[in-house]
């Protein structure tokens, strides 16, 4: 399902997983959001989406790194995020508490409350709308909304 204003997948807040807990989980590609695709360099910054990952952080979002990059690719990703002060949490792999939930047993697919891809199937939606959507999400999770 998506949103009629935009092209951001709608989750219903009644199903978070961590929503008595007041974690929510953003996972973020590098190629195509970060910066643009010109792998395996570093495209231009987009500085957009920069902005968007320090506001998360600052409103409590734990983020995650998610990309195909491997090896030196992977380091220059990082240090890339290092230098920029761009906030990341932790890189390809699951929060801590999903590993302990699931006694170290996840599956390979990064669990997050929102994923922010160039590739995803409606397209990169704007950084605002992205902070629109993760607030309103946020906000309905912390308040106990049970209903769209």
């Amino acid at each position: 399902m998506t949103n009629k204003n935009s092209n951001i997948a709608v989750v219903d807040p009644t199903r978070h997983f961590y929503a008595e807990k007041d974690l929510l989980i953003v996972a973020v590609d590098f190629d195509g959001v970060l910066v643009d695709s010109a792998y395996p360099k570093l495209g231009l910054p987009k500085h957009a989406y920069h902005e968007l990952l320090k506001e998360l952080k600052k409103n409590g979002w734990y983020i995650i790194l998610w990309t195909c990059r491997s090896g030196n690719e992977l380091a220059a990703a990082i240090n890339y995020c290092l230098e920029c002060k761009i906030p990341i949490d932790r890189v390809n792999d699951h929060h801590p508490e999903m590993m302990q939930r699931f006694d170290g047993k996840c599956s390979p697919k990064i669990h997050a409350d929102v994923y922010i891809d160039d590739k995803n199937a409606n397209g990169l939606a704007s950084a605002d709308d992205i902070l629109a959507y993760c607030n309103s999400l946020q906000d309905q999770i912390q308040n106990g909304c049970t209903s769209k």
